[in-house]
């Protein structure tokens, strides 16, 4: 049995989705953060050391975190599922990369733009920090939008593991309209990637939607 630890409006969104469209049992275990209970000794001991969401229990027992780490693992753990190009193709590369850009490059973004108060002693610096984290976006959006311009996908002729963590990150910018102005193809594609029903289900689970 599959273990998700997630929480409502966090990065769990997308592994949440991943276990909905491979179609294996999973149990949702929903963390209160609110409250705290991610930061527990209890909770650092037993799913993640540093006290993030999400985390996955997979059935040997371990404890996998890091979102981008959880859905490429569903993806290659259920291959038939068509959500990953096969290792080892030139598709698989730029797979890879968009994953990897999506996670390193514009989840940090958004980190320092929503808590800047971690990145700096000095809490003075908060209003700098997310004005150059404001630039930082647009021009790290653009790289994706630019690469959209002419696909219906990210990779490939069929939505991935990677669409899904792209719908993801696009929820996250403060302004909503203003960012499907500025990137309409990936406003496009997020859009296409909200039908379908596995991740609606998650989409209803996080933001109160209708699955």
């Amino acid at each position: 049995m599959y273990q998700l630890y997630w929480c409502k409006g966090t990065c769990s969104l997308a592994p949440m989705a991943l276990l909905e469209e491979v179609g294996v049992e999973f149990e949702m275990i929903e963390v209160d953060a609110p409250s705290g209970e991610h930061r527990t000794d209890r909770y650092r001991d037993e799913v993640h050391p540093l006290g993030l969401i999400p985390a996955l229990r997979i059935p040997d027992g371990r404890t996998v975190f890091e979102s981008a780490g959880i859905v490429m693992y569903l993806a290659d753990r259920f291959p038939q599922s068509g959500l990953a190009p096969d290792t080892g193709t030139d598709d698989r590369a730029i797979y890879n990369q968009w994953l990897f850009y999506m996670a390193d490059t514009l989840y940090p973004t958004y980190n320092r733009f929503s808590w800047p108060q971690r990145f700096s002693v000095d809490d003075a610096d908060a209003d700098r920090i997310r004005a150059r984290c404001r630039q930082l976006l647009v021009d790290q959006w653009k790289v994706v939008d630019d690469a959209l311009e002419d696909s219906d996908w990210l990779v490939g002729a069929r939505c991935t593991a990677a669409d899904i963590y792209l719908q993801m990150v696009s929820t996250w910018d403060e302004d909503p309209e203003g960012f499907a102005a500025r990137c309409p193809n990936v406003a496009r594609v997020a859009s296409v990637v909200d039908q379908r029903p596995a991740v609606a289900r998650a989409l209803s689970r996080h933001m109160d939607l209708a699955a």
